[in-house]
């Protein structure tokens, strides 16, 4: 057993314990009569004062300050009446919250840090202390709970007041989860993927000829096992003892490779294979990683927002909280990451112009040009001016004779079919010069890997998202657009109400429907399977 699973295997003797204390059988209920309410009050106070011989202080109002002491003030404000534990043992509310903190895998988090064995044994006691000893656990437990959910330091009491007092704590400890829905599908993947660990995870595949429609192979039974350990392959199908590779099978790899980014050609090749053989502990590491990043690094859509995700390589509009727009997208290469960032579009720009950046213009343009000869800079609509911008003629610069580090001139290309920002280009504000725009480079959206830009976002449907945000933003209509197009002037368009635009990198998240996606972080890890190599077009130029 590795680390992981035994991790698992003690996470789970405890819940076990949780389960059955849960439902009563480590409650002592009718077993004893137990202390009284004033004895377990007074042991409270023990606990917390140091003794009894002092006066009772007046009530006063709990505010946030030191932990211990806001936990000192919530108790004696209710004379030391006990929030979690009776004299039978914990009650109805620690019962809850015992039953939610031995669950917390589900939200990636380690039930063991919240010490549920400092609770569990001095309730198995059942003595008068053991059990003012597990009421302030129980405390203690839930403001670690609650502060790991939010991602701050466990020192916020006001939690315990708030959870003494409100009528459905079963509703107050779900109101302590990120409220977002893509949060709340992704710890539903994670309640899933554990359910699958804990019957055994998937068996792994060996090596082999390509599998595919109509191949009879031994590993056949496994890809069934496999496919219907994640409801890919229906529970009928996956049990099937047939070493065929049917239509059946075709059909729900390829629905694996869809929730993979791999291509959809419904063979077992090499990064399929690669892919299916992912062990469960590692899919779940995953799951927890986008659970945390979530919960403390993701900011928040709200309601309306673009949202790239640099892993998916695709985009989302969201108004009023639903999606109303997804589009492809290609992102940057290595050498050229696109970043995380978060910002507005707060202008979109019909029929742009692109001022070539210096790097890319030595490291790409400039040997193109070279290579293709006199004419390059005509047919692709570039135009050079000198430091005044005093427009220069290209065929007059002698190219071989410019270095190779230092260009002295601005290259502009302008707007057109040519135009490596193609129609329409959204402007937000950041300090890597970073936006998205159209591109004229269509057929690279169909490769499932679409690394090859210099870090700015290029979008699919670049038109109808300039469309819905000109529309939402500054009142034009589809027809108003269109004809700024045509006219092929350069227009930009400011928009009254900008939009919040969020570029993330999410490896693991579940759509709407309940499926559940992964993909390989584009600058960690390389897909062998996809060409990533840079396509150029019949004169060297990288598309």
């Amino acid at each position: 057993m590795d680390a992981t699973g035994r991790q698992r295997h003690r996470i789970s003797g405890l819940c076990a314990i949780v389960l059955a204390l849960v439902l009563g059988a480590c409650s002592g209920a009718g077993q004893h009569s137990g202390p009284t309410l004033e004895q377990l009050q007074a042991a409270l106070a023990r606990s917390l004062l140091g003794s009894l011989d002092r006066e009772q202080p007046a009530r006063v109002q709990v505010s946030a300050g030191a932990p211990e002491e806001v936990l000192r003030v919530l108790y004696e404000n209710r004379d030391f009446e006990p929030i979690w534990v009776d004299s039978h043992g914990a009650n109805e509310r620690g019962r809850q919250l015992l039953a939610r903190l031995s669950d917390a895998d589900v939200d990636a988090l380690n039930p063991e840090h919240y010490g549920l064995a400092e609770i569990l044994d001095p309730l198995a006691a059942g003595d008068i202390d053991g059990l003012a000893s597990a009421e302030l656990y129980f405390s203690r437990a839930l403001m670690r709970y609650a502060a790991d959910l939010k991602g701050e330091r466990p020192d916020d009491a006001m939690v315990v007041a708030v959870a003494s007092s409100v009528a459905d704590f079963s509703r107050y400890l779900d109101s302590l989860l990120p409220q977002d829905p893509d949060y709340r599908r992704l710890r539903a993947a994670m309640r899933l993927y554990l359910g699958i660990a804990n019957e055994g995870g998937w068996p792994t595949m060996p090596e082999g000829p390509a599998l595919r429609l109509g191949v009879t192979d031994a590993r056949i039974l496994l890809l069934r096992r496999r496919l219907g350990a994640t409801g890919d392959l229906a529970a009928a199908e996956a049990r099937s003892e047939s070493e065929v590779f049917d239509a059946t099978i075709e059909a729900a790899l390829r629905r694996f490779q869809s929730r993979h980014g791999l291509a959809e050609d419904g063979l077992v090749g090499a990064n399929t294979l690669a892919a299916l053989n992912v062990p469960i502990a590692d899919r779940i590491a995953e799951i927890a990683a986008n659970l945390e990043q979530r919960r403390n690094e993701t900011p928040k859509s709200g309601d309306r927002a673009v949202i790239v995700n640099i892993a998916a390589q695709e985009l989302r509009l969201i108004e009023d909280g639903t999606e109303i727009l997804r589009s492809r997208t290609i992102i940057g290469r290595e050498g050229w990451e696109t970043p995380l960032l978060s910002s507005e579009i707060r202008a979109v720009e019909i029929n742009p112009t692109w001022t070539v950046p210096r790097r890319i213009a030595l490291e790409e343009i400039l040997p193109a040009a070279r290579k293709a000869g006199p004419g390059y800079f005509d047919r692709r609509g570039y135009r050079l001016f000198d430091a005044g911008m005093r427009e220069l003629d290209t065929a007059a610069i002698e190219w071989e004779k410019i270095s190779d580090d230092y260009l002295p001139y601005v290259l502009r290309q302008d707007a057109g079919g040519a135009n490596a920002l193609g129609r329409v280009k959204f402007l937000f504000p950041n300090d890597q010069d970073i936006y998205l725009h159209d591109t004229p480079g269509r057929a690279l959206f169909k490769r499932p890997v679409r690394a090859f830009s210099h870090g700015c976002v290029r979008v699919e449907k670049a038109d109808e998202l300039a469309v819905l945000l000109l529309g939402s933003g500054a009142g034009w209509g589809e027809a108003d657009y269109q004809r700024v197009l045509r006219s092929g002037r350069t227009v930009r368009v400011r928009l009254n109400d900008p939009m919040p635009v969020h570029l993330v990198s999410f490896t693991v998240w579940v759509e709407a429907d309940g499926t559940v996606q992964f993909r390989n972080d584009p600058y960690t890890r390389q897909d062998p399977e996809h060409d990533t190599a840079r396509p150029q077009d019949g004169e060297g130029n990288y598309l």
